[in-house]
């Protein structure tokens, strides 16, 4: 994988700074990357459980970080009228190849919230079954299901992180849910 420039073709976070006055009376500088709100109005992450009892990751080369991750199935929800539960549906099949009927809202969290405003809504899907192998991804998206056992999903995460695995913020969260 290789990114050849970056070109600004449109903005969907911007970013502003703040002056801060602390409780401690001193005033600082802080920076706030905001999402495009009238683009996106908020972020899933899914945990998908097989009804043979195998978790469902994905990985995805991910240009910010120049790395390709090991990730639970993320969205931005584009501003539509689809519920955070509609959007966990469409990407689970989209990104997986399977699907559900039974989800778990766990919560809502912040994305990394010393830079960002972006909060994150975390969803379990259980009893997942494969219902196609065509994924139906964006231009953009370049993505391989990872399918590991329960029983062996704790060592498996320990050994990927031991050998330098770059894994997101809340897919850690998600893990040890």
């Amino acid at each position: 994988y290789r990114v050849n420039n970056y070109i600004t073709c449109w903005k969907m976070a911007s970013s502003e700074v703040t002056h801060v006055t602390h409780p401690n009376g001193r005033n600082s500088v802080y920076e706030v990357v905001s999402r495009n709100q009238e683009r996106v109005s908020g972020v899933v992450s899914i945990l998908p459980v097989t009804k043979n009892n195998e978790i469902i990751m994905i990985e995805q080369y991910r240009i910010p970080v120049g790395r390709t991750m090991l990730e639970f199935p993320p969205d931005a929800k584009a501003n539509q009228a689809k519920t955070l539960e509609e959007v966990v549906h469409a990407e689970l099949r989209e990104e997986t190849g399977y699907q559900t009927d039974s989800l778990t809202y766990v919560a809502e969290f912040a994305s990394s919230a010393g830079m960002t405003d972006e909060t994150s809504h975390a969803f379990i899907a259980h009893g997942c079954e494969k219902v196609t192998d065509t994924l139906d991804l964006d231009s953009h998206e370049y993505i391989t299901p990872v399918i590991i056992p329960l029983v062996n999903f704790d060592r498996f995460i320990l050994d990927e992180l031991a050998h330098g695995r770059l894994m997101d913020a809340k897919s850690l969260a998600l893990i040890w849910y």
